[in-house]
């Protein structure tokens, strides 16, 4: 995410959070760890408490010139003295996206409400961005945020998949469009 999109997402995380005690959040998709990087700092500093988990299925980039990209995400959340605040979880937030993507765990959106995380201050969704994949994380994402919680959206306004999965989220009530600033959606669960 660029500079404006991130500074977006923490002014609303900021004016629709409580932000008097620790913030727990869940990222999806975290690529080289900037983003992860950029809300690690934010949430530690409402609280030093605060955690945010993240899933990334740690797929090889860049036609395995990057076997582990992971490692490299580890690196910068170290070099910010930012590791203590994350917990990273390996896998694929739903099923494997494609077939022959080499694998990883799969359905970890499920597996952490059968673990208990069911209160999660915010989600951030900036993993795959295929339509029918996105609606289906929306609703996932649903499952572990506490009323109140907010979803952020990578790519709404430059995907048209991820655009219209959350034209698809704001129809049925359970969430309210809080605006699309930059290139993210912000939502918030009823």
């Amino acid at each position: 995410m660029p500079e404006e999109a991130l500074e977006a997402c923490t002014d609303a995380l900021r004016t629709h959070l409580p932000v008097n005690g620790p913030l727990t959040g869940l990222q999806v998709g975290n690529c080289f760890g900037v983003s992860l990087a950029w809300f690690s700092h934010f949430i530690r500093s409402i609280h030093e408490d605060s955690l945010l988990i993240s899933i990334d299925p740690n797929y090889s980039m860049m036609n395995g010139a990057i076997p582990n990209p992971q490692r490299l995400v580890i690196e910068l959340l170290n070099h910010f003295n930012l590791q203590t605040n994350n917990l990273m979880v390996t896998g694929y937030s739903l099923n494997r996206n494609i077939d022959d993507w080499q694998p990883s765990c799969e359905n970890l959106f499920p597996n952490l409400t059968r673990a208990g995380i069911t209160q999660t201050d915010f989600v951030v969704l900036d993993g795959w961005h295929d339509h029918d994949y996105v609606v289906r994380e929306i609703e996932a994402a649903k499952k572990v945020l506490k009323p109140g919680g907010i979803i952020l959206m990578d790519d709404v306004a430059n995907i048209p998949d991820v655009g219209k999965a959350f034209e698809i989220a704001c129809a049925d009530g359970s969430l309210t469009n809080l605006g699309t600033p930059s290139r993210v959606g912000i939502l918030a669960k009823n």
